[in-house]
């Protein structure tokens, strides 16, 4: 299949699925936006188009894709990713990734990103495409922006600036469209959050900090999303031996997401639960045991088990964990890759082998 078909199919599940939802926020829709790498199989063509990372000891034999992707809060659906290089003289950073996904979202949309994104030209760049914007900044961002802001609102710790947001030297060379007089109308919250710290948000929006803060808690559900792409729908191990290959490959893998978090959506609404609920490996188990290894050859057969497939799917339900779990990070050891696991069989029969003569 050729990318622009590809493309254009992907397009068209996309918004057929959204439309199928009501905005967040009163008439705008609200994207989370985050980035992640894949490593690629070790071809000579991928190396070239998406070179490995390299150090002192020299490069590392995976070429490394960096992709950006909003998913819409709603729907929870997966828009056209944005990608580029991670290394190489033609890496891209996310933030310029981040800037390209923007004129992929719908006009007046909320786009919800993390501290690295709370920079001058992200914020600048979602305004020119006509959204606004929630984002989180460091403590030191927010320090050195609030010192010219005015305090609007208080309560307690928790507190409101006004800021005309003006861009510093590094900013305009990092932001080449953006004339020397740009200014930003934003405002600046700080949130004190139980058991997790301070929270430092820059927005667009005029809502309060409680709608501010109720809506960035949603915000680490595009982390799960990522994961379930990643893990569950294994993109993590494409075959693909070609950029055109591989971006075909991971759109139409996102295409199968969008399609189980609808077939989500429709079985949480018989269990009468919300979508996320509802654990998205055990849906997908499910659609992959019921729906796809079988040929149904009329329409009735097919809705019949599709309908069978959702009552199994409304109860594969998540047990109910406490809120606010903090656990201690862990370094996870990287998933063995198939040639990883061909090269320890290779060792192992040589350490078994026989010595000759």
């Amino acid at each position: 299949m050729k990318p622009e078909v590809t493309e254009w199919f992907f397009d068209q599940i996309a918004n057929s699925i959204i439309a199928t939802t009501a905005p967040t926020l009163g008439n705008q829709r609200v994207f989370i936006i985050d980035g992640t790498t894949i490593s690629l199989a070790p071809t000579t063509a991928l190396k070239r188009e998406f070179p490995p990372a390299s150090n002192a000891s020299g490069e590392s034999a995976w070429p490394i894709l960096s992709l950006v992707v909003a998913h819409e809060l709603e729907s929870g659906c997966a828009l056209m990713p944005e990608i580029g290089a991670m290394y190489g003289k033609k890496a891209v950073s996310e933030t310029h990734l981040c800037k390209a996904v923007f004129g992929r979202l719908p006009s007046n949309s909320v786009a919800m990103v993390d501290a690295g994104f709370g920079i001058f030209g992200v914020v600048y760049s979602a305004v020119q495409h006509g959204h606004d914007i929630i984002s989180r900044l460091t403590e030191q961002r927010f320090t050195s922006l609030v010192r010219t802001a005015v305090l609007v609102d208080q309560c307690g710790e928790n507190k409101t600036w006004k800021l005309q947001w003006q861009p510093t030297r590094h900013d305009l060379r990092t932001t080449p469209n953006a004339p020397r007089d740009a200014m930003l109308e934003v405002y600046l919250h700080q949130i004190h959050v139980a058991g997790e710290g301070v929270l430092y948000i820059v927005t667009t929006l005029e809502h309060s900090r409680i709608v501010i803060a109720n809506l960035y808690a949603k915000r680490v559900d595009v982390e799960t999303d990522i994961r379930s792409i990643k893990v569950t729908m294994d993109i993590e191990r494409m075959r693909g031996k070609s950029g055109p290959i591989v971006i075909t490959e991971l759109l139409t893998s996102l295409v199968a997401y969008n399609l189980v978090i609808q077939f989500r959506r429709q079985a949480a609404k018989l269990a009468h639960v919300p979508p996320r609920r509802l654990s998205f490996t055990s849906v997908w188990n499910t659609f992959n045991i019921i729906l796809l290894p079988h040929l149904h050859t009329t329409p009735q057969a097919w809705r019949e088990a599709y309908q069978r497939a959702l009552v199994v799917a409304s109860k594969d339900l998540l047990p109910n964990r406490p809120a606010h779990r903090n656990f201690p990070r862990k370094t996870i050891l990287r998933r063995r890759k198939s040639t990883d696991e061909a090269d320890g069989k290779r060792t192992a029969v040589q350490k078994t082998a026989p010595p000759i003569g």
